[in-house]
C-alpha cells in the first residue's frame, strides 16, 4: 500500500485532524474544541506558514506535521519549527512514521525555507534523518528538559527542484507523452519557478488543477542552456514547423519561455511572416521565464517526485491577473516594434 505526503490545502480532512490535535494537545491545555479547529483550519494554506502535511495511505489521511513559525515559547529567536508530527494509533508501527519524517526536508525545500528546528523528548530518534543536535533545553514547561534539533534545508549542487502543472498527480512523467513539435522538442516541460508554475495553469471547466515538485539529480546528464538568443529562435521555429532542430543532444535543455505561449500573438512570431530579427526582438521583450524540458528515459530517472497538491482558487485568480498585467505589457512592447 502507497504513502504519500503532500501540503493540505482543503477542509476534506479538517475534522480528523481537529481530533487528533485535540485529544494530544488541546484538552491538556484546556483549550476548546473550537478553537483547535480554528487553529488547524487557518493553517490549511498554500503560500504562508504555518503550512500542514499529511501523509496517506492509498488516499486516507494517517499522519500529519506542521511548519510554523513558533512552538517553544522560550526561544523566540529561532524559527521556523517542525512541530505537530503525529501518526494515527491505528497506523503506527507500519513505515507511517519513518515515511513521514524522511519527507520532511524535501517539503521543506518545496515551501522555501532555509532551515527548521525542532524540540523532542525522544533521544536519538531524529537524528538518523539528517537532524543535527543542538542539545538539551530547558522548555519552561513539562516535561522541562529536551532536545533541541536543528536541519539546514539545502540541495547539493547537482541538483534542480522543478514545477509541473496538470489536472493530475504525474509521479512518473513520461518523456514520450510530450508534442513533437513542442518548442524545445519532445518531452516533460517543467519550470524551476513556482510562481510561474501556477500561472502555466489553464484548467478546463470541471478540472482541478495541481502542482507537482520533482528534484532532478543532474550528476551525469547532459545539460544544454540555452539563452534567449538566435540559436534558442530557430530551434523554436523549427520545432513548432515540424522541421525539428539542431540542437546538441542533450538529456535535460534549460531555456527560456517564448512569451508567445503565454500572451496571445495568434502564431505570428513564428508563421514567417516576420524576418527572425523582428520575430525575436519580439520574444525578447517582457519578462524571461525559464524551463527545464526532460528530453531522455535517462533523465526522468533522475528526476525524484516529491509532493503534489491541488492549486486553489485563490492562486489560480491571482496568478491570472498577473498573467493580463503581462499580456497587456507585452502587446503594446510588440506592437511598437511591429510598427518599426
Amino acid at each position: 500500500m502507497e504513502l504519500t505526503v503532500r501540503r493540505i490545502t482543503d477542509a476534506a480532512d479538517l475534522d480528523k485532524m481537529t481530533a487528533w490535535m485535540y485529544e494530544w494537545w488541546g484538552r491538556a491545555d484546556r483549550r476548546p474544541a473550537e478553537a483547535v479547529r480554528a487553529f488547524m483550519a487557518h493553517s490549511l494554506q498554500a503560500v504562508r506558514l504555518p503550512a500542514t502535511y499529511g501523509l496517506y495511505r492509498d488516499g486516507c489521511l494517517v499522519g500529519m506535521y506542521q511548519f510554523t513559525l513558533e512552538d517553544l515559547f522560550v526561544r523566540p529567536d529561532i524559527y521556523p519549527w517542525l512541530a505537530n508530527v503525529y501518526i494515527d494509533p491505528a497506523e503506527r508501527g507500519k513505515g507511517c512514521g519513518r515515511a513521514l519524517l524522511e519527507s520532511v526536508k524535501h517539503c521543506a525545500a518545496e515551501a522555501g525555507l532555509k532551515e527548521i528546528f525542532l524540540y523532542t523528548h525522544h533521544a536519538n530518534l531524529y537524528d538518523k534523518f539528517g537532524w543535527e543536535y543542538l542539545g538539551e533545553i530547558d522548555t519552561g514547561t513539562e516535561p522541562r528538559i529536551q532536545h533541541l534539533y536543528r536541519m539546514e534545508i539545502s540541495r547539493p549542487e547537482e541538483s534542480l527542484l522543478l514545477y509541473h502543472t496538470a489536472p493530475s498527480e504525474i509521479p512518473e512523467p513520461d518523456v514520450r507523452r510530450g508534442r513533437k513539435n513542442a518548442d524545445l522538442g519532445q518531452g516533460f516541460y517543467t519550470t524551476p519557478d513556482r510562481d510561474f508554475a501556477l500561472r502555466w495553469a489553464s484548467p478546463r471547466p470541471g478540472e482541478e488543477p495541481r502542482i507537482n515538485a520533482y528534484e532532478l539529480d543532474t550528476e551525469g546528464l547532459k545539460i544544454l542552456t540555452l539563452p534567449r538568443d538566435r540559436t534558442w529562435f530557430d530551434a523554436l521555429r523549427g520545432n513548432r514547423s515540424g522541421a525539428g532542430d539542431s540542437l546538441p543532444e542533450a538529456d535535460v535543455i534549460l531555456g527560456p519561455v517564448a512569451n508567445d505561449t503565454i500572451c496571445d500573438t495568434f502564431g505570428i512570431l513564428t508563421s514567417g511572416l516576420l524576418s527572425p530579427e523582428k520575430a525575436l526582438a519580439v520574444l525578447m521583450t517582457g519578462p524571461e521565464y525559464r524551463q527545464a524540458v526532460i528530453r531522455t528515459e535517462k533523465a526522468a530517472r533522475r528526476l525524484r517526485f516529491l509532493a503534489s497538491r491541488k492549486i486553489t482558487g485563490e492562486e489560480t485568480e491571482a496568478a491570472g491577473a498577473v498573467k493580463k498585467r503581462e499580456e497587456e505589457a507585452f502587446q503594446t512592447a510588440a506592437a511598437a516594434i511591429l510598427t518599426q
